[in-house]
């Protein structure tokens, strides 16, 4: 038996690249996530690509920006290419389910979010400890 499941928790070092494909939507974020005791010389930084897919990209790529803290599960990929005739791979996370770990009136960077992109047929305005998943949908073929 094998599992392959990972749960981090981190917050984005730039803003959501949110793309529309033709049969579902894309989100790719990046994390920082932090170990060790900050401020230490064991204080360790790793960054993290994460995939996400379907209405959990729509939830992310309207309520997130640079900064925001945020639990991501999911499972681990190898993505491979090829680049000027180099071999490329990196290991990214597919996330099933993105946890927004900050509050609808959180001032981060002197912003809140911002109430005219909420849409009522969308998702509900994000609350902490809110999670968007996309355990119903397999995107394993991206």
């Amino acid at each position: 038996m094998s599992i392959n499941k990972i749960v981090l928790i981190g917050n984005l070092t730039r803003d959501p690249d949110f793309k529309e494909l033709s049969n579902v939507n894309l989100c790719k974020l990046s994390l920082a996530v932090n170990s060790g005791k900050k401020g230490t010389d064991s204080e360790e930084v790793c960054f993290v690509d994460v995939t996400v897919w379907g209405s959990t990209a729509d939830a992310c790529a309207q309520y997130l920006k640079k900064g925001r803290k945020v639990a991501v599960e999911g499972r681990l990929k190898l993505e491979s290419w090829e680049k000027d005739g180099k071999k490329n791979s990196k290991h990214v996370i597919v996330a099933s389910s993105v946890d927004f770990l900050f509050n609808k009136d959180d001032k981060q960077d002197n912003t809140s979010v911002d109430d005219s992109r909420v849409d009522d047929t969308s998702v509900d305005e994000p609350q902490q400890g809110r999670m968007y998943n996309n355990r119903d949908t397999n995107h394993n073929n991206y």
